[in-house]
Order: C-alpha cells, then structure tokens, then sequence
C-alpha cells in the first residue's frame, strides 16, 4: 500500500533527508560566509580590480551573514514546520475520524466521504498551493527562495571573477616577469662590480694581497646604502684609491641605480607573492561559498517541488470512494499522521539551534 500522505519524490519519501540537508548546509554556509568577510585585503598590484572585486564578496558574505540567506532559510524551516504542525493537527483532529468511519462498511459514509475530502482539500490549501501573493506558508517561503536566488547570483558572480582573475594572473606572468627582470638587472650589476673590480686589480696592485673582491649579494640581503657607492677601499693606497674612485664615479651611479631598482623589485616580488597567497585563498573560500549558497537553492527548491508535487498523490486519496482493503483510509491518515509529527519535531530542533547559533550583531 502506497503512503500517500507522505509526500514523495520519484517513489521515495525523501523531504525529510531534504530538510535535514537543508539545515545542514545552511550551518556550512554560514561558516564559510564568515571566512569569506575576515580575509586579508588585496593591493592593486597584481591585477587593478582585485581589491574592488574582493570587497564586493565580503559585502555580499556580510547580507547573507546578516540574514539574506542565514535568515531566509531560518524563516523557511519556520514555515514548512508550521505547514508540519497544521497537516499533523488537520490529520489527527479531522481526517482520523472521517477514515475510521469510511472504514466502517456498515456505516453509511456519504457524509464522512464529504468530509474526508474537505479535509484533504484543507491540507492541499496549506501545503501545497502556490500563489503569486499568497498568504499561505508555501508562499511564503517560494517568496524567500526567490528573494534569496537574487543573493545568491551575486555570490556566484563574485565566485567567476576570482577565478577568472586566478587564471588572468597565471596567463599574465606577473610574478615571474618580475623575476626575470630582477635576474636581468642582477647580471647587469654583476658586470659593473666586475668593471670595478678590474679596474682596481689594474691600477691598485696591492689590492691583490688585501683580497680586494666585490661579490655579487643575495636579493635577500640586499641594502644600497651599506654595498652600492661605497666606493674601492685598499688599506696603504689612499691616494691611488681616491684618484681611481673618482675616475669611475659615473660608474657607481649606474652601480647604485641598478641596486636600487633590485631592491625596489625584490620588495614588488614580496607583495605579489603575498596578494597570490591572498588571492588563492580567498578564491578558495568564495568558491566554496558559493557551492554552499548554490546547495542551499537546490534543497529549498527541492523541498517546493516535493510539497507541489505532492498535489496528486492527495487527489489519488481523494478520488477513493470506497476502502479497497480493510482499515485502508485509517491507515493511510495514521501513518501520514505518524510522518508529519516526526518532521515537525525535526524542523523544530533545528529551528531551536538556528536560534541558538545566529550570529549576535549587537
């Protein structure tokens, strides 16, 4: 025998393991819209719209925060439980003894069919209707799916243009460009302190036996005003360093630029290395977000589908005018029954935690 007071989809009554996939993923989201708001803010340097782009995210992880989404699936689990409550209530109270009379085949049950049915056209009326404009639970909550759905756009949006720009700064070689040109200007200064060098060898003999070198320094521990410009210093040639020191004074400008511009870029490589770090991060926390958000459309749609779709399984009951085996119609309350006190209980519960766990914005 079919329970067709249990709404089903594709033979399976499954709007139960919806609700809680629901409220799962609800509390999921929530989290991930938290780490979404806290993360690291982009400079411009790697791409000009990041830091926009990035804003736009947090403010949209912030009006789901502050209840477009948190709040719109807590006011849906309040709406299919009170929709829970009321068929429970109409099945218990009115369909019971209606079906315990059609059940009776020595009662004349033109009355009691009537009844049945009315009640049964009751709980299509709170259940299962959708209205542009209605006031009825369903309603209700289609309004805040869609109202959602517009939220949740964004959110994929901002998913796409994070990693849309992932992609642009991998095709772009941004960081790796800098580091050639840092290796470039590194072996063009590594060509001057060999001039400098040789130079000192030629005309500064004594530099030989005082282990005169000018050796090329790590980016790391690069500082131009400690190693570029200090000039050729040989202990016992003072005058012979002065006269060569000047001799290649324009030499040492270009010395002193050049390790100037690897300082500058070394400090750009840092940056661009840090907003990457920053930027995969974040796209990570978005891209989960969103698939989050996007499950929670899909089990709130789901869960409206189930509720319409479960319009002719009421009309199948309806269309009985006799009970085809025995206790048929009180069974199929009695079960029916039995189902929307258990979901109500369910939604409930998570009805309590949600109220618990809603983040304070005091």
């Amino acid at each position: 025998m079919d329970d067709l007071l249990i709404p089903k989809l594709g033979g399976k009554p499954i709007l139960s393991d919806k609700c809680a996939d629901l409220f799962h993923t609800m509390v999921v989201a929530q989290a991930s819209s938290l780490t979404v708001i806290v993360q690291s803010p982009f400079t411009n340097s790697l791409l000009a719209t990041l830091p926009e782009d990035q804003a736009l995210a947090a403010i949209h992880a912030k009006a789901y925060e502050d209840a477009g989404g948190f709040g719109y699936v807590q006011s849906y689990i309040i709406g299919l439980r009170s929709i829970a409550n009321t068929v429970d209530s109409l099945l218990s109270q009115a369909a019971l003894p209606a079906a315990r009379e059609l059940d009776n085949k020595n009662a004349n049950n033109t009355v009691e069919l009537q009844n049945f049915r009315s009640v049964l056209e009751a709980v299509s009326n709170s259940a299962t209707k959708l209205t542009e404009g209605g006031r009825s639970n369903l309603s209700l909550m289609k309004r805040m799916s869609t109202s959602l759905q517009i939220l949740a756009e964004e959110i994929s949006d901002d998913s796409t243009k994070l990693k849309t720009a992932m992609q642009e700064v991998k095709d772009q070689d941004l960081i790796e460009n800098l580091e050639e040109q840092q290796n470039d200007l590194q072996e063009q200064l590594d060509d001057i302190n060999r001039e400098i060098a040789m130079g000192a060898l030629n005309k500064l003999p004594g530099a030989v036996a005082f282990g005169f070198e000018i050796s090329r320094m790590p980016v790391e521990a690069f500082e131009v005003s400690s190693v570029i410009g200090a000039g050729v210093a040989v202990y016992g040639f003072a005058k012979e360093v002065m006269d060569y020191n000047n001799e290649i004074a324009e030499t040492y400008k270009k010395q002193e630029k050049i390790g100037s511009k690897i300082s500058a870029l070394a400090t750009e490589i840092k940056r661009d290395q840090l907003d990457y770090a920053t930027l995969t991060m974040t796209s990570s926390q978005i891209r989960i977000f969103n698939t989050q958000v996007q499950k929670v459309m899909a089990d709130m749609g789901s869960v409206l589908d189930q509720m319409s779709g479960w319009q002719q399984q009421l009309d199948l009951l309806s269309d009985y005018e006799k009970p085809p085996s025995d206790g048929f119609f009180t069974k199929q309350v009695e079960s029916g029954r039995s189902y929307w006190s258990d979901l109500a209980v369910q939604l409930s519960h998570y009805e309590s935690i949600t109220g618990q766990t809603e983040v304070d914005k005091t």
